[in-house]
C-alpha cells in the first residue's frame, strides 16, 4: 500500500505536458508558431497601411529660388497630416530650383486650384518641410503635375541682418543707461530713496487719518452724521429736482406747441404767396404800364410846351400870306377876280387850355 502511495504521489509531481503524446505537444507548438506569424503578418499590414507603400500617387511642381534645406526627405503636410514627399531636386535653365513632389492620390481632393504653400519656418534651423494650405471645396480639384507657388520664409542671412540693427540699438541702449547709472551719485540716490520712504511715510499717515475718520474726506466716507446730513439734503433737494423736471416737462410741451404753431404759420404763408403770385405779376404788369403812362404824358407835355411857339410860327405865317394876297391884290390882272382880304386875323392871340 505504501508503494502505491510513493507511485502516485510521484505522478502528480510530473508535469502535465509530460502525459500528453507527442502528436498532440507537436499540435500545440504548430498553433502558438501560428498565433506568432499572424501577429507579426497583421503588424506588416498596419505599417504597409500607415506608410502608404501600395497607394497611388500624384505628382506636383514647385519652383524656389533656395531650397533651405530641402531634400528627397523633406515632408509634404496638409492640414497637419503628412500626404507626400520630395521625389526630386534639381536646377532649370534660368537658376531657379525646380522641385517635384508627390501627394498620395487619397489626400488629393485637399488640394484645389486655389491652394499654396510655404516652407515651414523651421527650415531654417534644419527642420524642413513643405506645408500646403488647403483649398476650398467648391474650386475644382488641383490636377496632376500642376506648379504650386510655394512662399519661402528668410534666410538666415536676412533674419541676421535684420537683426543686427536692433542689436546694436540694444547695445547702445545699455552703454547709455550704464553710463546713466555711472553719473547718479550714491549720495544723491540715497537722498532720492530717503525723500520717497518719507512719501510714502506721509502717505500711509494720511491713509490711516482717512480711515479713521478725520478730516473732510474721512468725514464724508466715515461720519455716519454727515452722511446723514448729506442724506437729508439731497432727499430735500428732490423736490426742487422734481419740479424742475416737471418745468422742463412743461416748456418741452410748450416748444412743441409753438413749433406746431410755426409750421401752421409756414404753411399758411406758402399758401398765402401762391394767391400773391399772380398778384405779383399784376402788379409788375401795372408798374409797367404806369411807367409808360409817365412816358407819354412827359412827352405830351413836352409836345405842349412847344405848341405856343408853332402858334406864333403859324401866326407869322398867316400875317406874311395876308400881306402877300394883299400885294397880289394890287396887280392889276388879279385886283378884278380875287376878293380882297379880311382885316380879321385867322388866328388870335388867346391862352390855350392845357
Amino acid at each position: 500500500i505504501s508503494q502505491e502511495m510513493a507511485e502516485n504521489n510521484n505522478r502528480k509531481k510530473v508535469h502535465y505536458i509530460h502525459r500528453l503524446s507527442s502528436v498532440v505537444q507537436e499540435r500545440i507548438a504548430g498553433i502558438f508558431i501560428l498565433i506568432a506569424l499572424l501577429v507579426i503578418a497583421g503588424l506588416i499590414l498596419i505599417q504597409i497601411q500607415s506608410s502608404h507603400l501600395f497607394d497611388d500617387r500624384i505628382y506636383y511642381d514647385t519652383y524656389l529660388t533656395n531650397a533651405q534645406g530641402i531634400s528627397t526627405e523633406t515632408l509634404i503636410n496638409i492640414s497637419g497630416i503628412e500626404v507626400g514627399r520630395v521625389m526630386t531636386i534639381d536646377i532649370t535653365s534660368d537658376n531657379r530650383i525646380h522641385v517635384k513632389f508627390f501627394v498620395y492620390e487619397g489626400f488629393q481632393r485637399l488640394l484645389r486650384t486655389d491652394s499654396t504653400g510655404e516652407l515651414s519656418k523651421l527650415s531654417v534651423i534644419g527642420n524642413t518641410a513643405i506645408i500646403i494650405k488647403a483649398g476650398s471645396h467648391q474650386l475644382p480639384i488641383l490636377e496632376a503635375n500642376s506648379t504650386i507657388a510655394i512662399e519661402e520664409p528668410v534666410t538666415i542671412d536676412v533674419l541676421i541682418g535684420k537683426l543686427t540693427p536692433v542689436i546694436t540699438s540694444l547695445n547702445e541702449i545699455v552703454l547709455n543707461v550704464s553710463a546713466l547709472i555711472a553719473a547718479v551719485e550714491p549720495a544723491q540716490l540715497r537722498s532720492a530713496t530717503e525723500d520717497l520712504a518719507l512719501l510714502m511715510k506721509n502717505l500711509r499717515e494720511i491713509s490711516d487719518q482717512v480711515a479713521g475718520g478725520k478730516g473732510l474726506v474721512g468725514k464724508i466716507l466715515y461720519d455716519d452724521a454727515l452722511e446723514q446730513e448729506i442724506t437729508l439734503a439731497i432727499q430735500g433737494v428732490n423736490p426742487i429736482v422734481k419740479d424742475v423736471a416737471k418745468t422742463v416737462r412743461q416748456a418741452k410741451k410748450d416748444m412743441q406747441l409753438v413749433e406746431k404753431i410755426l409750421l401752421e404759420t409756414e404753411k399758411r404763408v406758402q399758401e398765402i404767396a401762391l394767391v400773391l403770385e399772380p398778384a405779383a405779376g399784376i402788379a409788375d404788369k401795372s408798374n409797367r404800364i404806369a411807367s409808360e403812362l409817365q412816358f407819354t404824358t412827359q412827352q405830351v407835355n413836352r409836345e405842349i410846351g412847344q405848341l405856343p411857339e408853332m402858334v406864333d410860327k403859324m401866326q407869322r405865317l398867316l400875317d406874311s400870306t395876308n400881306r402877300t394876297i394883299n400885294a397880289t391884290q394890287q396887280i392889276w390882272p388879279l385886283s378884278t377876280v380875287i376878293a380882297p382880304a379880311s382885316k380879321a386875323s385867322v388866328i388870335r392871340d388867346q391862352p390855350l387850355d392845357d
